[in-house]
């Protein structure tokens, strides 16, 4: 999270510093402090991936963030646009009309 807080705040040598402390600790080579902003995105998804690919939800979520979720599109063949929202829950749009319409596709 402190990569990506400091990669959208444009500081790309220092989140690739804490990239590289994990990748360290895990006895791999450290990124190049100059790689461009792109090169870095590229990198984080797939470090998030490799150290969260059992978090329920979190690559999901990391995809979401970065408006990187059309991604997933080629590993999930059922995805469908609307899946970027999640559905508001019947009980609640009956409490509060305010919440109407329902989020496309549910």
């Amino acid at each position: 999270m402190l990569a990506e807080s400091l990669y959208r705040q444009d500081k790309i040598s220092e989140a690739v510093q804490v990239i590289n402390t994990v990748r360290i600790k895990r006895g791999l080579n450290g990124l190049p402090l100059n790689i461009t902003k792109q090169e870095f995105e590229t990198q984080y998804l797939t470090e998030s991936n490799k150290e969260f690919f059992t978090e329920s939800g979190h690559r999901f979520f990391t995809l979401k963030r970065l408006e990187k979720l059309q991604i997933l599109k080629d590993a999930k063949p059922n995805w469908r646009e609307f899946h970027q929202l999640f559905p508001i829950p019947e009980k609640q749009l009956l409490i509060n009309k305010n919440l109407n319409p329902q989020n496309n596709g549910y």
